[in-house]
């Protein structure tokens, strides 16, 4: 069963397509705008530490939420199509991911 957050971020697309139809052409920065303003209602209550790192010159950061373990990694990958979302639009879902996983996580 979907969550209340999923079902609600469903609903925020569902309503925004309404509003503003798509034009036909892709606003990079206008998507990547509204991804950052939306992810950024979804917080997490955990106090992980974040570290930032890079990867071959592209950003990244380790994600180490408490009581984990630092013999366990995961590597995490957000969506986004390469126009939306970010290190900061997905952390909270990482670092949830981790505290889950018991594990160390890099995004």
């Amino acid at each position: 069963m979907p969550s209340l957050q999923s079902q609600l971020i469903k609903t925020v697309f569902r309503l925004r397509r309404i509003i503003t139809p798509p034009a036909g052409v892709l606003d990079v920065e206008k998507e990547r705008a509204e991804t950052e303003a939306l992810a950024a209602k979804f917080k997490t209550r955990l106090q992980a530490i974040y570290t930032p790192t890079e990867v071959n010159h592209i950003p990244a950061e380790w994600i180490i939420p408490p009581g984990t373990s630092t013999g366990r990694a995961i590597l995490y990958f957000h969506g986004g199509s390469y126009n939306s979302g970010s290190i900061y639009s997905h952390r909270s879902l990482a670092t949830n991911i981790a505290q889950s996983a018991q594990a160390l996580r890099r995004c």
